[in-house]
């Protein structure tokens, strides 16, 4: 498989020949009609009705896997050697039952949200249903039950945080909320915290998730006292047709808001995404990739389906026929092994998660000794070189004998990555697909525009930008004349590339924030444009759109200088000894300080290479040369050296740093669920280091 020639793709072009002030565009794909047009054909779409025709072709088709759970001799849960599966009949009728039986309890009643002093109106009524578990069939089953009624579901992740969650229950004002064992937990803790007035139902699912009578009960009597009723998943689905004849359901209209979608926010409190029926039904679908899902198709989910990354492609699978099979647990502990028992045909990833699969697999290399050593250095050197000269990304040879094996491991089917969520490293791209054989498609999108805007094509291999703009919509860059991005912006070699903030316009763009005019009125201007935060821009080769900068992260040294940290992340991330890289800078200051998350592989190469360490070291003996001089000079030749090539000025250069011996992760409260960091979270954690930095 070849390089795609930047002649034979044209991503965007401008879709109105006028003067524009302190802007550029709009852009649109210049392969799709104009939106206008696509608007008229799609005003009264709905996910609802197009998933319900996939479910009607496909009623055979296995629809959802999962393992099932069982207690071990160590009275820990584990899990069976074989998937189950639930058809795309099975499914339907569970959803169907349970959306009449939600109705008949009146478990979501219709509620209206005036303003408060906390929360401002927001006119129509709602009935809301909250979901706070892990990925599962009960979850696709009850968001399709919703769908049927006309019923807005509330997302909640573990990850939340206190302050969060007491926010969406508050702002929500739920009454029931679905929630998997595990989670019960973590719900009952902070209901003990915080009272929530409006909790009176908990729906466990317990279909596929592991649940005992011992544990019920206790969870019944915890419940009993807290004045909340307890109902089961399995139970309401088994009820009878007789039983639900007289019940009347009412599907969803285009503007039925199916969820609201709480982002995780890098500062302040989550703001619920109001992601109505229309939004994603026309949001679904990976034509505009150039990757039509079939319903051969195999999908391994794992990325929270909290998220609308993960329910939007699960989305367009249900709608072709295709299989879900969903993670066990917690993804350190399952994921590499399941992967190779699902076979995916494709996977839906975030550049943290290919950075690991990168890690694992050059660490595997470097264990490597003899012949098996030198065939795999002349594999990646020959396939190195042939992707450079002709961007070639398989060969006869290596891809049957050296590179097959590691296919093999996750599965063997594996046709392409689709990531998102966070700007792709060019080098972690090019090694995925020297290791694959198969392609990335890079996409861009957020929250508030249903996933997607923008995707690259499963043709080009190259992942210089995020691609073309998606057929529901078009897009805009204004001018940020404080960063010196603007319409006539140009690249190292002269040539024009419009850059700007990104702006959007289209069907798949949230019409704002539940109860929330405030954020609402600061995202989308009085001309229905969603501003992003994100700066974009058109590269000359084949009018991509490429992530470059944020506008909102930018902040000041004490010479008056701006710096836009997330452009020299992006930057410096290209040095072979950065895993992560955070960027911090102070008013009070007069340069900046790098946290860097080391790659440990790769500095032990040079630890041996300099005979200072054995090669059968473990790479945890890396940690201890963290601090020393020869270390910290090959990290700073290594910035210079990326500094001259972008030609950045002396304060954007890195001459201090703080060297993490831990991952950036959600866990430790550094990233947000999108993948984005946290900057006041490294602020604090890392206000010692840095204070050190700062007086050395």
């Amino acid at each position: 498989m070849g390089n795609t020639s930047s002649d034979q793709i044209v991503y965007n072009g401008e879709t109105k020949k006028e003067e524009l002030t302190k802007q550029s565009g709009p852009f649109r794909n210049p392969r799709y009609r104009s939106l206008d047009e696509f608007a008229k054909d799609h005003t009264n779409t709905t996910l609802i009705s197009r998933l319900q025709e996939g479910f009607k072709k496909y009623g055979k088709n296995k629809c959802t896997g999962w393992r099932k759970p069982f207690l071990n001799k160590k009275k820990e849960v584990d899990f069976s050697p074989e998937f189950s599966t639930y058809t795309y009949e099975e499914i339907w009728t569970m959803a169907t039952t349970l959306s009449k039986m939600l109705e008949k309890l009146n478990l979501v009643p219709v509620k209206i949200y005036s303003k408060d002093k906390n929360y401002d109106e927001e006119k129509g009524n709602f009935k809301i249903l909250g979901l706070f578990a892990r990925n599962c069939a009960e979850w696709i089953v009850t968001d399709i039950a919703c769908q049927l009624n006309s019923t807005t579901t509330a997302t909640f992740y573990s990850t939340l945080g206190d302050e969060a969650f007491e926010h969406i229950f508050n702002q929500t004002m739920l009454e029931t909320i679905c929630i998997s064992p595990e989670n019960i937990n973590v719900l009952i803790k902070y209901h003990e915290k915080y009272k929530f007035k409006s909790l009176k139902t908990v729906i466990v699912f317990d279909a596929t998730q592991y649940s005992n009578i011992e544990d019920n009960n206790k969870l019944e009597n915890i419940m009993k006292n807290l004045n909340i009723s307890v109902y089961y998943f399995s139970k309401l689905v088994a009820a009878k047709p007789e039983e639900l004849k007289d019940v009347k359901i009412t599907m969803s209209s285009p503007e039925t808001i199916l969820t609201l979608c709480y982002t995780s926010g890098t500062t302040n409190l989550p703001k619920g995404v109001k992601t109505s029926q229309l939004n994603l039904g026309v949001g679904v679908g990976f034509d505009s990739i150039d990757y039509p899902i079939t319903e051969n198709d195999v999908h391994y989910s794992y990325l929270p389906m909290a998220h609308i990354l993960e329910r939007g492609c699960i989305a367009a699978l249900l709608r072709e026929g295709a299989s879900t099979y969903f993670i066990s647990g917690e993804p350190k502990k399952y994921l590499a092994a399941e992967i190779a028992l699902v076979r995916p045909t494709f996977l839906v990833t975030v550049p943290r998660v290919l950075s690991l699969f990168a890690t694992i697999i050059k660490d595997g290399f470097s264990k490597l000794t003899g012949i098996k050593k030198l065939l795999v250095e002349r594999a990646l050197e020959t396939k190195e070189a042939n992707f450079d000269n002709n961007g070639s990304i398989t060969h006869w040879f290596y891809d049957k004998y050296v590179f097959s094996q590691i296919r093999n491991r996750f599965g063997g089917r594996i046709s392409c990555f689709m990531t998102g969520s966070a700007p792709l490293p060019v080098e972690l791209a090019r090694s995925i697909k020297i290791f694959f054989s198969v392609p990335i498609i890079e996409g861009y999108g957020m929250t508030e525009t249903s996933g997607g805007l923008t995707g690259s094509s499963f043709f080009d291999l190259r992942n210089y930008t995020t691609g073309g703009c998606f057929e529901a919509c078009t897009f805009k860059l204004v001018d940020v004349p404080e960063m010196n991005y603007h319409s006539k912006t140009t690249d190292s070699e002269g040539r024009i590339c419009p850059t700007g903030e990104i702006c959007a316009k289209g069907l798949n763009i949230t019409k704002g924030y539940f109860r929330d005019r405030k954020n609402t009125e600061q995202t989308i201007d009085k001309d229905g444009w969603l501003h992003t935060g994100d700066v974009g821009r058109i590269v000359s080769e084949d009018k991509g759109l490429k992530i470059v900068d944020r506008v909102k992260e930018i902040f000041k040294l004490a010479q008056g200088e701006y710096i836009a940290p997330s452009k020299l992340e992006g930057a410096y991330s290209l040095s072979p000894y950065v895993e992560q890289i955070c960027i911090y800078g102070d008013s009070l200051r007069t340069f900046i300080v790098a946290i860097i998350f080391p790659s440990r592989i790769k500095l032990k190469m040079f630890l041996v290479s300099k005979a200072l360490l054995n090669n059968d070291a473990p790479l945890e003996e890396v940690d201890q040369f963290f601090t020393h001089e020869y270390v910290q000079n090959e990290l700073r030749d290594s910035f210079k050296k990326i500094a001259k090539e972008k030609n950045f000025n002396p304060l954007e250069s890195i001459s201090k740093m703080v060297i993490s011996k831990e991952m950036f992760t959600l866990d430790n409260g550094l990233l947000t669920d999108t993948m984005k960091m946290k900057r006041r979270s490294f602020q604090t954690k890392f206000e010692k280091e840095i204070a050190e930095a700062y007086s050395s």
